[in-house]
C-alpha cells in the first residue's frame, strides 16, 4: 500500500493543480453518473428490490431469464453474471436501492480502475506523472468508452477499464522478472476476464505487438515466455469455476440464440467503421449512439492520429524506449485496420481472420479493436506533448517549463473537449441520461409478486427495460422466442393454434404490452409512435385463451386462462397432470410421485439442453427434446421413488471452485515462499 501510495503521490502544487483539473474534467464528462437518478440503457436493465432478493450468491450455470427467457446455459457469460448476482444481492442486502447499486457496482468502479490504470501506464512509459495525466484523460473520454458506457454495456466497460492495468503489468513483466509481477499480471487478467474475455483476446494481441518489438535476444525471449505463460496459467486457474463448466458443458443455449455460428454477412452487417473512423478513434455510432446509423467523419478527429503518428518526429536512436514506442504505433494500426471490419481497403484480410483464426469469431462487431488504439494513443499523444514542451524548454530554459507544460496541457484538453464537444450538450443517451421508475411499471410488479406460482411473462412485441422480472416470474421478448422479422407477423403467430400450445408448455401465464416511455418499442423515426401500440392492444384483445386481468395506465396484462404449469407429468391413457414439486435450487428440482398414477413422462419447461437428467434412485433418464423445445423424461414401469431433476453440469462449477481455491493457495505459496 505504501509503494501504491508513493506512486501516485504528486511531489509539487503545480502538479496538485493538474491533477485536481484532469478529475474535474473527467468527473464532468460523466457528470450524469453523480446524480441520484437511476441510469439504465440498452443491455444495462433495472432490478426491482424484490428481483434482487432472490440473486443467488453461489455462481448458477443454469439461467432462467437468458435465451429469450426460456432459460438457458450461462457458462458463456458465467463470470460476469456471478459478480452481477452476488455483488448485487449484497448492497442490495443492506438496503440500498438499484440508483446506489448500479453506482457503487460499476460505475465508479470503471471511473476509478480506467484513470489509475491509464495514468500508470502513462507514467511508466512517459516517467512523468503530469503527461500521464493526459493518458487519462485520453484513455477515460474517448468516443469508443463513450459509447460502450452510454450503450449500458457494462461487462465490456469493466474490462475495458482493466485493460491498461493489464498492459502496465505486462510490461512490468518484461521489464523485471520477478514472482510479484507475475502474481500481480495473473490477479488483474483474472479479473479482466472475468467481465469479458473478448476483451482479455483483444489487450493479449497488444502485449504480443508490444513484445515483439522488445524482444532484443533468444534467452529474452524464452525467459518472458515463460513468465508470461505462468501469469496466464495463474489467471486461468483462479477462474476454473468458470472456464470449466465453459469447456465441457453443452452449448446447445449458444446454438439457439446464435452465438456459435459464424457467417460472413453477420461480420458484413456490423463492420460500421470505415477505416477513418477507425483511425481517428471515432465510433461510428458517435454522438447517438443509434444501432446501424453511421455519421460522417468529423474532419477535427484526424488531429488525433495526427498527434499520436507525429511521435514518430521525435523518437532519436538514443531513445531508450524507442522501440516500445514503435510498437505502440503498429498496433494503433493494426488496431484501426481490425476495427474497420469488413469494410475496405483490404476488408476480406479480416473475414479471413473472422472465418479461420481461432477467437476471431468472436468479433461479429470488430470495433471491440478500438481498444487498441485508445490504448496506443493514451501513450503516443501525451509523448508528441511531452517532447514539444521539452523542445520548447531547451529554448526557453528551465523557468518556463511548468507554464509551457501548462499551457500545453490546457491547450489540449480546451482542443480534447472541442473534438468531442458532444459531451458537454444533451446529445449523449443512455446511462449519460437520468431515468426514472414510472408508477405503472412498480404496478406491475406488485400485481405479479401476489402471484406465487411459476409463470412466464410474453412482452409484445419485446421487453421494456423497466419491466419486473424474476426467477418466478422470467420476462420473453415475443419477437425473439417466436423469430418474427415485423409486428404483423408477430400478431399473425400470436393468432396461430400451433403457437398457443407454446405458450402453454413454455408456461406463459401473462402477456404484457409495455408502456413505452423512451419511445423504442412502439416508434416511427425514434419518435413514439401511439398507432402501433394501438395495433398492438387490439392484436392482443382477440388472441384466444387469454383474458385481460390488469390495466396500469397503458400497461395492459393478459393473463392464460388455464393453469401454467412449470413441472408435470403424463400418466396412463395419456392424462397430463400438474405434479407438486421443491425448487431446490436454479438446476435442481425434486418431486414426490403422486400416488395412484402410473408414470409415463415428466415435462420441465424449460429450454431442452442435454445437461437436464432426472434421477430416481440409481436411474439416471436423459432429458429428450419436445417439438416446443422443452425437457421430457420417459418414465420406465416400476418407478416409484422421488424424482430428483437436476441440471448435470453444475458439477463443473464446484468442482472448477476447487480449483480455483487450489490455485489461489498455490499463488499464495508461490508469492511467500522464496524457497521454491
Amino acid at each position: 500500500m505504501k509503494k501504491f501510495i508513493e506512486k501516485i503521490l504528486l511531489t509539487n502544487r503545480f502538479q496538485v493543480v493538474m491533477f485536481v483539473f484532469v478529475i474535474l474534467y473527467i468527473a464532468l464528462v460523466f457528470r450524469g453518473w453523480f446524480s441520484f437518478s437511476l441510469h439504465v440503457s440498452g443491455d444495462f436493465l433495472y432490478k426491482f428490490p424484490e428481483a434482487v432478493k432472490d440473486f443467488p450468491l453461489f455462481p448458477s450455470l443454469w439461467n432462467s431469464i437468458i435465451a429469450g427467457g426460456l432459460g438457458g446455459n450461462a457458462s458463456f457469460l458465467l463470470g460476469l453474471e456471478s459478480w452481477y448476482l452476488a455483488s448485487a444481492k449484497i448492497f442490495g442486502f443492506f438496503g440500498l436501492g438499484w440508483e446506489w447499486v448500479e453506482k457503487i457496482i460499476w460505475f465508479y468502479p470503471f471511473l476509478f480502475i480506467s484513470f489509475l490504470g491509464s495514468f500508470f501506464l502513462g507514467k511508466r512509459i512517459l516517467h512523468s506523472s503530469i503527461w500521464a495525466l493526459i493518458s487519462s484523460v485520453i484513455y477515460c473520454t474517448n468516443t469508443y468508452v463513450l459509447m460502450i458506457s452510454g450503450g449500458g454495456q457494462i461487462g465490456v466497460l469493466l474490462s475495458v477499464a482493466l485493460a491498461p492495468w493489464v498492459l502496465d503489468r505486462s510490461l512490468a513483466l518484461l521489464d523485471h522478472l520477478s514472482r510479484k509481477n507475475i502474481v500481480y499480471l495473473s490477479i488483474v487478467l483474472a479479473f479482466q476476464m472475468l467481465f469479458d474475455a473478448r476483451m482479455v483476446f483483444v489487450t493479449s494481441m497488444g502485449i504480443a505487438l508490444l513484445f515483439f518489438f522488445q524482444i532484443s535476444s533468444i534467452s529474452w525471449l524464452k525467459d518472458r515466455l515463460l513468465y508470461l505463460g505462468i501469469s496466464f496459467f495463474f489467471a486461468f486457474g483462479l477462474l476454473s469455476w468458470w472456464l470449466l463448466p465453459f469447456v465441457f458443458s453443452p452449448h446447445e443455449t449458444l446454438s439457439s440464440m446464435g452465438l456459435s455460428s459464424v457467417s460472413l454477412s453477420a461480420v458484413r452487417y456490423f463492420s460500421f467503421a470505415p477505416f477513418e473512423h477507425a483511425i481517428s478513434l471515432l465510433h461510428p455510432n458517435w454522438p447517438e449512439n443509434i444501432f446501424g446509423k453511421i455519421h460522417f467523419l468529423q474532419p477535427e478527429f484526424l488531429l488525433l492520429p495526427f498527434l499520436a503518428f507525429l511521435s514518430l518526429s521525435f523518437i532519436h536512436k538514443s531513445e531508450t524506449k524507442r522501440y516500445l514506442y514503435i510498437g505502440f504505433v503498429i498496433t494503433a494500426l493494426v488496431g484501426a485496420f481490425l476495427a474497420k471490419g469488413s469494410q475496405p481497403p483490404f476488408g476480406n484480410i479480416y473475414e479471413y481472420l473472422y472465418m479461420h483464426v481461432p477467437g476471431f469469431s468472436l468479433f461479429r462487431d470488430p470495433t471491440k479493436f478500438l481498444l487498441l488504439v485508445a490504448l496506443s494513443y493514451s501513450v503516443l499523444i501525451p509523448y508528441t506533448l511531452q517532447r514539444f514542451a521539452e523542445i520548447i524548454k531547451t529554448k526557453y530554459g528551465n523557468k518556463k517549463e511548468r507554464t509551457v507544460v501548462g499551457i500545453l496541457i490546457l491547450f489540449f484538453i480546451f482542443l480534447w473537449g472541442t473534438v468531442h464537444r458532444e459531451i458537454f450538450t444533451p446529445g449523449l443517451g443512455g446511462t449519460f441520461q437520468e431515468h426514472g421508475v414510472n408508477i405503472e411499471y412498480t404496478q406491475l410488479k406488485d400485481f405479479l409478486l401476489k402471484d406465487k406460482e411459476f409463470g412466464r411473462m410474453l412482452w409484445v412485441p419485446t421487453t421494456h427495460k423497466l419491466g419486473f422480472s424474476s426467477g418466478l416470474h422470467p420476462s420473453i421478448s415475443a419477437m425473439d422466442v417466436l423469430k418474427s422479422t415485423n409486428s404483423a407477423e408477430l400478431f399473425d403467430r400470436l393468432q396461430n393454434s400451433e403457437t398457443l400450445r407454446k405458450l402453454e408448455e413454455w408456461a406463459v401465464s401473462y402477456i404484457v404490452v409495455p408502456e413505452d416511455t423512451s419511445a423504442e418499442i412502439f416508434a416511427t423515426d425514434r419518435r413514439y409512435d401511439d398507432k402501433k401500440y394501438q395495433e398492438a392492444l387490439r392484436a392482443m384483445e382477440i388472441v384466444p385463451g387469454f383474458h385481460v386481468a390488469a390495466q396500469l395506465g397503458k400497461i395492459v396484462v393478459f393473463q392464460s386462462n388455464l393453469p401454467v404449469r412449470h413441472v408435470w407429468i403424463i400418466g396412463d391413457g395419456n392424462i397430463s397432470v400438474s405434479a407438486e414439486y421443491k425448487k431446490l435450487s436454479n438446476t435442481s428440482y425434486i418431486l414426490d410421485k403422486p400416488i395412484g398414477i402410473t408414470l409415463t413422462a415428466l415435462y420441465l419447461s424449460e429450454r431442452y439442453d442435454p445437461g437436464w437428467v432426472a434421477r430416481i434412485g440409481d436411474l439416471r433418464i436423459a432429458s429428450t427434446k419436445t417439438d416446443t423445445n422443452i425437457n421430457m423424461f420417459n418414465i420406465p414401469d416400476g418407478a416409484s421413488d422421488s424424482i430428483l431433476i437436476e441440471y448435470e453440469p453444475q458439477k463443473y462449477v464446484i468442482a472448477g471452485m476447487i480449483l480455483s481455491i487450489l490455485t489461489g493457495c498455490a499463488m499464495a505459496v508461490y508469492f511467500f515462499n522464496r524457497k521454491l
